[in-house]
């Protein structure tokens, strides 16, 4: 985990990943309990890893603050590969739109955003 936080590696973290995909294989099979807390745990480490925004990514993931606002500050801080493990993050999470909308209007045509989130969910782009 020292190694995750070190070197922001967010979206490349084998354990995050992991939590990613676990969330989405069980939301699919309709055990939404532990996919809730698959997700939360890849928005801890997510969390973990941006210690500076840590309270803005909690806020949007658990739809409390100005969705727009939150989405436009971290959308400003962070590199394309960690706004798509936030994105990733909020989408399992249900956070605003807004939030999500600010994220994908400043990243969504970046090659490496889109790389990024196609990776961490590649279970569902077959």
């Amino acid at each position: 985990m020292a190694q995750f936080i070190e070197n922001r590696a967010v979206a490349t973290s084998e354990e995050f990943m992991f939590s990613i995909n676990e969330a989405i294989r069980t939301r699919a099979k309709g055990m939404y309990r532990l996919s809730s807390q698959h997700a939360r745990t890849a928005e801890l480490m997510v969390r973990s890893a941006l210690p500076d925004i840590e309270d803005a990514i909690g806020r949007a993931a658990s739809r409390k603050g100005n969705g727009a606002t939150i989405g436009r500050y971290i959308a400003d801080i962070v590199s394309p590969v960690e706004a798509a493990a936030i994105a990733a993050v909020w989408i399992l999470r249900s956070a605003r739109q807004p939030a999500l909308e600010a994220i994908n209007r400043r990243f969504g045509a970046n090659p490496e955003f889109r790389s990024a989130f196609r990776m961490l969910f590649r279970n569902v782009y077959v």
